[in-house]
C-alpha cells in the first residue's frame, strides 16, 4: 500500500476570525500530519505476503490476511500475491492451490536439511545394524556327540617257524638182586623165588633249551567313520526393532501465513 499524501489544501482547515476570515488551526494541522506519519509507518511495518506466525488461537482471523496453514484450498484469484510466493508447492492445480500443512511440523532455516518450502525429517526413527553400538550377544552350547563306526579289519601274522635244542646229560639206574635159598628139609634146590630186586630210581636230566619264536605281526589301518553332527550351538537374539521417537518436547501452536 503506497504512503497517504499530506493532507491539502491545508487552508480549509482553521478557525472563522472576528472579522470573517479564516485562520489554519495549526494544532489540528500538526496532529493531522502525526497521525499520516503513524498510518504510513504501520502501513511499511505490514509483514510481507507468504509470512509465518503461530499462535494459539483455534481459528484463522476474519480479514482475510492470515490463513492456517492445514492445507486448506484457496483461489488463485482471491489470493494472487500468495500464489506468486508459493504456487503449487503444496498442492493444488488450476484455478486453486493448497497451503502447506504446518501439522507435526518443527520450522528450521532452509537450505540445510530441508530447501525452501521443503520437509524433512521423520517423528520415529528405527535402528539399523549400521547404527547400532558395538556389543555382544550371549551363545547356547548344549553340546553334541559324534557316533564312531568302525570297519572291521585284519592283522597278517608271520610265523617263520623255530626249534628247541634239547640237552642230554644221561643217566643211570641202580638195581638190586633178590637172593634164592634151599630147602632145609630135604637138601633140594629151590627152583623158584620172588624176586624182591628194585630199580633205583633217577632224573633223565634233559632239558629244552628256550628259542624266540619269530613270530611278528603285520601292521593294518583301522578303518571307520565318523557321523555328522549338528553342534546345537545358537546365538541368542536382542532387541525388537520397533521404531523409537524422536521428538523433542514442543508446545502445540497454530501456524497462520499472510496473504
Amino acid at each position: 500500500m503506497a504512503d497517504l499524501p499530506s493532507f491539502r489544501p491545508r487552508g480549509l482547515i482553521g478557525r472563522v476570525n472576528r472579522d470573517g476570515g479564516v485562520s489554519p488551526d495549526q494544532g489540528f494541522l500538526q496532529w493531522l500530519d502525526l497521525v499520516l506519519r503513524r498510518t504510513n509507518a504501520q502501513e511499511n511495518q505490514r509483514p510481507p505476503t507468504g509470512t509465518l506466525i503461530c499462535t494459539l488461537a483455534s481459528a484463522e482471523p476474519d480479514d482475510g490476511e492470515w490463513k492456517l496453514c492445514d492445507g486448506q484450498s484457496l483461489s488463485v484469484s482471491d489470493y494472487p500475491d500468495l500464489f506468486a510466493v508459493i504456487g503449487y508447492t503444496f498442492g493444488g492445480a488450476g484455478a486453486s492451490f493448497s497451503l502447506p500443512n504446518a501439522q507435526d511440523l518443527i520450522m528450521m532455516g532452509a537450505g540445510g536439511a530441508a530447501s525452501l518450502m521443503g520437509t524433512a525429517g521423520a517423528l520415529t526413527q528405527t535402528l539399523t545394524t549400521a547404527n547400532m553400538p558395538a556389543h555382544s550377544h550371549g551363545i547356547t552350547d548344549p553340546g553334541h556327540t559324534h557316533t564312531f563306526t568302525g570297519t572291521p579289519h585284519n592283522h597278517t601274522v608271520t610265523d617263520p617257524g623255530h626249534d628247541h635244542t634239547v640237552t642230554d646229560p644221561g643217566h643211570t639206574h641202580s638195581v638190586d638182586e633178590a637172593a634164592g635159598a634151599a630147602d632145609a628139609a630135604t637138601g633140594a634146590d629151590v627152583t623158584s623165588a620172588t624176586g624182591g630186586g628194585t630199580s633205583g630210581s633217577a632224573t633223565t636230566g634233559v632239558t629244552v633249551d628256550s628259542a624266540s619264536t619269530g613270530v611278528t605281526v603285520g601292521n593294518a589301518t583301522a578303518g571307520g567313520t565318523n557321523s555328522t553332527a549338528t553342534t546345537g550351538i545358537t546365538v541368542n537374539s536382542a532387541g525388537s526393532g520397533n521404531a523409537f521417537s524422536i521428538l523433542p518436547p514442543v508446545l502445540g501452536v497454530n501456524w497462520l501465513i499472510k496473504t
